[in-house]
């Protein structure tokens, strides 16, 4: 199975890339600039057409 990955900072970023299906994958401590720890997100990556599209096969 593949899957997309996205990385964020802040809580809010998670719960709208949530709402787009992206899951908790592990929490990131920080880099080796430092800065605050990082969430790291996943989603399933979807086959065929973006959702919400589609497109119809005119075979005669």
């Amino acid at each position: 199975m593949a899957f997309e990955y996205k990385v964020v900072t802040t809580v809010d970023e998670a719960n709208q890339l949530s709402d787009d299906g992206f899951e908790l994958f592990t929490i990131l401590p920080p880099g080796p600039a430092g800065g605050p720890d990082r969430l790291y997100m996943r989603r399933e990556k979807r086959r065929g057409q973006t959702p919400g599209f589609s497109r119809e096969s005119k075979s005669s």
